[in-house]
């Protein structure tokens, strides 16, 4: 039988050349499960560098605003106990309204996240300092003696280094410090402590108060209380910078939340700040 030599060496060609085809497609594959792998590798170790980073940042962010607002807290403590050394020391008397007026005036103005300074009686009269915003104060008595059922005011006007009197007027009121939280628990108390208070006599404000018993020569005064409002604190997180595009929130251990950013917020407008970011911030906490 004849064989052609020539056909015979087209298939040995044709073989090697599908070997190779092979060959090259097997070592194409390898090339690019291998690239996909390590892309995979690569994104996974990049995702999780990004999550540890992300992580680290919110933590940093996290601790710097608590912070501040530990800086906050602090200021009302030192208000407080001034003015409680101020008392014991016997410096100044609950009942001298002048020198008390003076010096809860000036702990207002001294302390920017302070809304009121307040004190009352066991006899359940209420005197206190309040900021009106950042131009006006205005100091307020209630006695149950003298003009009973109303809220004595007298208004100051901020100026460069001091205060001027702007006008007096007196206004109904049902407020009774006595049934107060702070006061009740705080005139049975050995020592302050905070309180979440929403009643105010001018309504409701959301607030935070430092309050105590103040005692002099061993007998029971009244109760101080620095408060807080939470307008405040939403103005106090719009000076925050949180990366480019992040927000800071302050949300109580139940996740209810305290404050938002607010620049314009204070005694007399209502926060009313963005909170777009609030879920994913419950989420992180």
């Amino acid at each position: 039988m004849n064989v052609d030599p020539g056909r015979h060496l087209r298939a040995i060609a044709k073989l090697t050349v599908s070997i190779r085809l092979a060959v090259s497609a097997l070592v194409l594959t390898a090339i690019l499960l291998t690239a996909a792998l390590s892309s995979l590798l690569w994104w996974r170790t990049a995702e999780a560098a990004s999550r540890q980073l992300a992580s680290t940042i919110n933590e940093q962010i996290v601790a710097a605003v608590r912070k501040e607002v530990a800086a906050i807290v602090d200021e009302a403590r030192a208000a407080h106990t001034a003015i409680r050394t101020l008392f014991l020391q016997n410096v100044l008397d609950t009942r001298d309204a002048d020198k008390r007026e003076f010096v809860f005036l000036s702990q207002l103005q001294s302390q920017a996240t302070i809304s009121w300074v307040a004190f009352g009686w066991p006899d359940g009269s209420f005197f206190a300092a309040h900021k009106l915003g950042d131009r006006r104060l205005e100091m307020m008595e209630i006695s149950l003696t003298d003009h009973a059922g109303q809220r004595r005011i007298d208004e100051y006007d901020v100026v460069p280094g001091d205060i001027e009197f702007a006008n007096r007027r007196f206004e109904p009121t049902d407020f009774r410090v006595a049934d107060r939280t702070w006061f009740k628990t705080g005139l049975a108390a050995g020592e302050p402590e905070w309180f979440k208070v929403m009643d105010h006599p001018t309504g409701e404000r959301p607030s935070i108060a430092f309050a105590g018993p103040i005692d002099v020569y061993q007998e029971r005064q009244g109760v101080l209380a620095v408060i807080i409002e939470y307008t405040r604190l939403a103005r106090f997180l719009s000076q925050l910078e949180v990366g480019r595009t992040g927000t800071a929130f302050i949300i109580d251990g139940s996740g209810e939340l305290i404050a938002a950013p607010d620049k314009d917020a204070d005694e007399l407008h209502v926060a009313k700040g963005d909170t777009t970011l609030l879920p994913l911030a419950r989420w992180r906490s």
